[in-house]
């Protein structure tokens, strides 16, 4: 299963996410890894690219986690809750697609 958690700033802005796991939807070519990963990564390369945010990421087997640290303390900029929020609304989607079996997502506070 993938579990996407989400972490927001006392204001309620997103500063970061981990997305951990494999889906396990199907042997080999697994469509739901790929929608996760493809998601997931863009939404990182843009946080930087077209967000102009500085991030910080981590990449391992079956883990990607990216902060914000700006945002962790501060205000996010539009693009960058946008960017966010449109993670958030994607991997939903999935969830809600193919079942909570496969991907999870969850929104917290962490300090």
């Amino acid at each position: 299963m993938i579990m996407a958690s989400f972490y927001e700033n006392c204001g309620g802005q997103l500063w970061g996410f981990s997305i951990e796991g494999h889906a396990g939807y199907a042997d080999g070519d697994d469509i739901v890894c790929a929608a996760v990963s493809a998601l997931s990564i863009n939404t990182a390369n843009a946080l930087e690219t077209l967000a102009g945010e500085e991030i910080v990421c981590r990449e391992e087997d079956g883990v990607l986690a990216v902060e914000l640290p700006g945002v962790r303390v501060s205000k996010a900029s539009h693009d960058a809750e946008l960017l966010m929020r449109a993670l958030l609304q994607g991997l939903v989607s999935i969830r809600d697609t193919y079942g909570q079996d496969y991907v999870q997502v969850a929104v917290s506070q962490k300090p």
